[in-house]
């Protein structure tokens, strides 16, 4: 039977690699992931090919057209003026590949209608070209066969966003509906068997296959679903290319049945933790903010890690505070005092002697801002300049991290990421006093920290972090940490704008980001620049979508309601673009949304049970790292 491969669309979540590329294109193990997913159907037999392209249908094409060659021992001879190419051995499989142009636009649907001509009066496969799998094709056809209706398609049981599935007790599907961030149904992995006649569900390039002809299958009694219990992975995102990478590298890749061996994959192209416990083991490191949300959990990694560690800042900012309930205090050494007092400051950092200095200190809450914008102002962008100038007037510094947030941007409410090269100028007091601190940081690097050739003296960076979330937040005015309280009280969830989308992130992932980028230049002063930290944009959900992820790890009926209350001005929706952390140190987000609350539900259970939470901490940190 042929199979038809979608492979036109843009990808662009994935759009690190996806702006070269077509999705479909990119290689996990050295070959394209699209050609895998055709190794799947030739090892049951089924070797002729139909690609739908559309966007960068030219590479498509050439990889193709240039198949052959790369695949084989060849002999060029250009003697006597003859051009002559002779063909020793070749290892080509079998294959009947045509690729079609279905359009730059075109929807699902549409590509598929486009290609009928190719296919003709006959049944055929279809599948994404963007997901690799172990279902047994031979059993799914036989299981098409046995039910006579006109489509069938492979359905998993994973948390994802996908189209969902409503499948009765006949496996025949009552309902087809689009994606929600908060579904652990069955969700639609492709794979699928179709009639001819499905061409009639479909019209012209406007048309959704999932949303038109999907939909109306399953209204009638058309589509049935084949339950496959087995491995399924999509590849939408840099963390999910670098898990198939690992597994592949690892041979433990359960889609590969053939012999045939994929090139060895360089260390650099497999999103593996860097051991940055090797590296901070005795480092000394001066920590503003260390008694925040934030600041504790830096605190237990490096302490972790075996770092000396120096904190400065105020009083933990909440009661109950994460610093105390963990016993933090007992890591490192702790600095009460202002970041506002530069005496203060510089004795405690004099008497450190930092080699690594990280600046967390902030007063964070766009809220607190509005009600007090001058100590906004004075914490947020005078204390930049006071930690700078200890580090300006000391000879020990190797390293300077300035953490800020994705709210420096001047926000257009752009349905795209903001790059680090976009405009600075925060809207709100707390957001404007972060871009501030970013122009301070930027001239200080300019005026003091870089030699007459433009080389830096001391390497100086500037990392835009996400929304963070996890464990041990207490802070007024957040939404998980009003969640917690909730569940605590066994109260519903008061949600003040559910619409609002984010960047959500745990807080681990910007803070080993953070340890990344001041390891990397104090190595090398080259990787001094400024970065954005965030999550992929699968995990850009709505407060509301959030929330409803919250209630489902948290159970025990909890609910929330909306009780927009028209407060200060926030933004709408805001994401990053963190192409350039990927790309210059191989970084990507380890664990999604799904994960990150689980971990959230995970300690706050564990505390208010009165359980270990240092504990707990340790096994996160210990999971996130890989160690």
């Amino acid at each position: 039977m042929k199979v038809v491969l979608l492979a036109g669309g843009f990808g662009s979540r994935i759009s690190e690699e996806s702006q070269l590329k077509p999705k479909p294109m990119i290689e996990i193990g050295g070959m394209p992931i699209l050609w895998h997913i055709m190794k799947e159907y030739a090892f049951f037999g089924h070797k002729e090919f139909i690609i739908c392209a559309g966007y960068k249908q030219e590479y498509t094409k050439e990889w193709f057209a240039n198949y052959f060659l790369h695949n084989s021992d060849v002999t060029f001879d250009y003697r006597n003026g003859m051009n002559e190419m002779t063909v020793h051995r070749t290892n080509m499989e079998p294959w009947k590949v045509t690729v079609v142009d279905t359009g730059y636009n075109t929807m699902t649907g549409g590509r598929i209608k486009r290609i009928q001509e190719y296919v003709g009066n006959e049944p055929f496969f279809m599948t994404y070209g963007d997901g690799v799998c172990d279902v047994e094709i031979d059993k799914l056809l036989d299981f098409h066969k046995s039910h006579g209706k006109l489509a069938t398609l492979t359905a998993v049981k994973m948390t994802q966003d996908k189209g969902v599935l409503d499948i009765g007790g006949d496996n025949a599907v009552k309902s087809f509906r689009e994606k929600s961030a908060s579904d652990g149904a069955p969700i639609n992995a492709g794979y699928m068997v179709l009639e001819p006649k499905i061409f009639d569900y479909l019209t012209d390039d406007s048309c959704v296959f999932e949303k038109i002809a999907l939909t109306k299958l399953a209204e009638e009694g058309q589509l049935m679903s084949y339950i496959h219990e087995g491995f399924w992975q999509c590849m939408d995102n840099i963390r999910e290319k670098a898990m198939l990478e690992k597994l592949l590298a690892e041979n433990k890749a359960p889609w590969k049945r053939w012999e045939r061996s994929v090139p060895n994959i360089p260390d650099f192209a497999i999103n593996k933790m860097e051991d940055i416990f090797d590296f901070y083991k005795d480092k000394r490191v001066f920590l503003t903010g260390h008694t925040g949300f934030k600041g504790s959990w830096m605190c237990k990694m490096l302490a972790n890690a075996g770092a000396i560690v120096t904190g400065y800042s105020l009083n933990a900012p909440t009661e109950p505070s994460l610093f105390k309930i963990a016993n933090i205090e007992g890591d490192i050494h702790s600095v009460i005092g202002d970041i506002r007092n530069r005496e203060s400051l510089m004795a405690a950092f004099n008497e450190a002697q930092p080699e690594i200095v990280l600046h967390l200190a902030a007063q964070p809450i766009v809220r607190d801002s509005y009600k007090d914008p001058a100590y906004t102002y004075e914490t947020n962008v005078i204390g930049t300049v006071n930690i700078l100038e200890c580090v300006r007037q000391s000879n020990c510094v190797k390293s300077f991290l300035n953490v800020t947030t994705d709210k420096v941007y001047l926000n257009k409410e752009w349905n795209w990421g903001y790059r680090e090269n976009e405009e600075l100028d925060g809207y709100d007091p707390y957001s404007n006093s972060k871009s501030c601190s970013e122009l301070v940081t930027h001239s200080y690097k300019h005026s003091f920290f870089t030699d007459k050739e433009g080389q830096p003296i001391i390497p100086i960076s500037t990392a835009r972090a996400g929304n963070v979330i996890g464990g041990g937040d207490f802070a007024n005015d957040r939404i998980i940490p009003d969640s917690v309280r909730a569940a605590e009280k066994h109260e519903d969830i008061v949600v003040r704008n559910p619409f609002s989308t984010r960047p959500y992130q745990h807080v681990l992932e910007p803070l080993y980001a953070y340890l990344l980028i001041a390891m990397k230049q104090y190595q090398d002063s080259k990787y001094a620049d400024y970065y954005n930290v965030g999550p992929d944009d699968v995990d850009c959900f709505q407060t509301g979508a959030l929330v409803d992820l919250f209630v489902s790890k948290w159970g025990e009926g909890l609910k929330w309601i909306n009780k927009y209350d028209g407060g200060p001005h926030e933004a709408n929706f805001l994401k990053l673009d963190c192409s350039k952390l990927k790309s210059t140190f191989g970084w990507a987000p380890r664990w999604n949304l799904d994960e990150a609350m689980e971990k959230i539900v995970e300690w706050s259970k564990c505390w208010l049970a009165g359980g270990d939470v240092r504990a707990c901490m340790d096994k996160q940190i210990n999971k996130f790292l890989g160690r």
